[in-house]
């Protein structure tokens, strides 16, 4: 129980992020300061090998222009004037014999790591360690008469600046334990927010739909985050108030001629009911079925066309001779009821589309228009090319919509007040909107009470149908 108690808080985010942010300024912080401190110390025994390398090529310019006694004055007064414990002199002869040297007190007993020794050729640098005194650094140069010259310099400067060095470890030490601390507080702060998104998504998938991350003021990609989930769940609480009402009104449109036909039914169970009876309670039912089998399959259309699954046939379409074979259709219609049908149409304009879809488009609002025209209108059918875009405009003089309607008639199962009276799901206008957009399209409608009303139809053109179709 401990161990899985301790073991969650491991394995979090927070922790592993402060842990990788840790470690990689620590080995920045140590790269930093190995590389400062070996560039300090070269630099400073490069210094050093400068010094000693110079007071090597005066003692033997002295030499050759002065002789030795001049080189072993130039030996005493250096000597003397950097302190006889910081610098020493030695010159011995052929044989690797001391013949002068400055005061020597401070340096008993040093031992160099190359010694001198008779034929010295080259020039020797080297470091040693001068019992508890600070290191050494020694050159050992020959001079012009055979004899060589030893140059010891103490390195007590290079101890000054390896306890700079340590003030430094301990400097950079604080700046690592603050910036971990700071990188903890920042990573926290971003963490707390991904986590406010992941209960906000906890409560969601309990039913809570309503309840959003907050955003903060920073606007990083955790605020972009939030943002897209806020954005996410208004869709879902959308889709699910579409999925209440759908069910509601499908149980609404649904309930009433399962009623009618379960009475018809029942009466036909009587004893008294004729053959003629029986078959016109028949007829009724396969009739009420009929309209309730095209209610549903509307429905699985539009879900399909919602979902992105409804395929498309498309091919070149004529919108003149669509529309006038639709008009054909429904004039018989409007000369019953006492409305003329007209159709002005341009040449030539053609679309990409699903023929069997559009046409019940615009079987739907020709269908309307007829529905909702009083005797003596006019119903006017128009297509025309503007722009790049193909227009159909179906316009009736019939009792218009109020304004207050205007937002609501594409709804899904929306019927007005003036459609109450009139059979029908509310689905027609709905399904138009769909076929439309399914076919890059949409559809607008104008409309004043008491004038009548105007449906927009607007697709784009088929790039090149016009021409190949008129070719044929």
């Amino acid at each position: 129980m401990l161990f899985a108690m301790i073991r969650k808080p491991l394995r979090s985010i927070l922790f592993r992020l402060t842990c990788w942010h840790a470690a990689m300024l620590f080995a920045a912080l140590a790269l930093c300061y190995i590389v400062s401190y070996a560039l300090v110390n070269s630099s400073a025994i490069s210094r050093l090998d400068t010094y000693l390398s110079t007071e090597a090529s005066k003692c033997n310019l002295l030499l050759q222009l002065k002789g030795r006694s001049a080189v072993v004055d130039e030996m005493n007064r250096e000597a003397l004037g950097e302190g006889i414990q910081a610098l020493l002199f030695r010159l011995y002869d052929a044989q690797g014999q001391i013949i002068a040297q400055t005061q020597d007190t401070a340096w008993q007993g040093l031992t160099l790591s190359v010694g001198p020794a008779a034929g010295v050729e080259r020039t020797y640098f080297s470091t040693t360690r001068h019992g508890k005194e600070p290191l050494v650094r020694a050159l050992l140069v020959p001079l012009r008469d055979g004899s060589s010259l030893l140059i010891a310099s103490s390195m007590s400067d290079l101890l000054l600046i390896q306890e700079s060095m340590m003030h430094v470890r301990v400097l950079m030490a604080a700046v690592w334990l603050v910036t971990t601390l700071v990188g903890f507080v920042l990573i926290k702060r971003h963490v707390n927010a991904i986590s406010r998104v992941r209960d906000a998504a906890v409560k969601i998938a309990a039913g809570h739909i309503i309840l959003h991350p907050p955003e903060s003021r920073w606007g990083d990609e955790v605020d972009e985050l939030a943002r897209t989930f806020n954005v996410m769940a208004e869709r879902i609480s959308c889709l699910l108030e579409n999925l209440r009402q759908t069910n509601d009104n499908l149980a609404h449109e649904l309930r009433s001629p399962l009623t009618r036909m379960r009475g018809r039914c029942e009466l036909g169970l009587t004893e008294n009911t004729t053959p003629e009876e029986y078959r016109s309670i028949t007829c009724e039912t396969i009739e009420e079925c009929d309209q309730l089998l095209g209610f549903i399959n509307t429905i699985l259309e539009l879900s399909e066309a919602t979902a992105g699954t409804s395929k498309l046939r498309l091919q070149a379409v004529d919108l003149k001779v669509l529309l006038a074979q639709a008009c054909d259709l429904y004039i018989p219609v409007a000369e019953d009821v006492g409305v003329t049908l007209s159709l002005q149409a341009t040449d030539g304009t053609f679309i990409s589309g699903d023929i069997p879809k559009l046409q019940r488009l615009f079987s739907n609002l020709l269908d309307n228009a007829v529905k909702y025209t009083r005797p003596p209108g006019t119903i006017t059918v128009s297509v025309r090319r503007e722009a790049e875009r193909a227009r159909v405009r179906i316009k009736d003089t019939g009792c218009g919509i109020p304004p207050q309607e205007l937002g609501l008639v594409f709804n899904r199962f929306y019927r007005g007040q003036n459609g109450k009276e009139l059979p029908g799901y509310g689905l027609g206008l709905h399904f138009a909107q769909t076929i439309a957009r399914l076919h890059d399209g949409d559809i607008s409608v104008v409309s004043a009470v008491g004038l009548g009303t105007e449906f927009v139809v607007d697709f784009p053109l088929a790039p090149g149908a016009a021409s190949n179709i008129t070719r044929r």
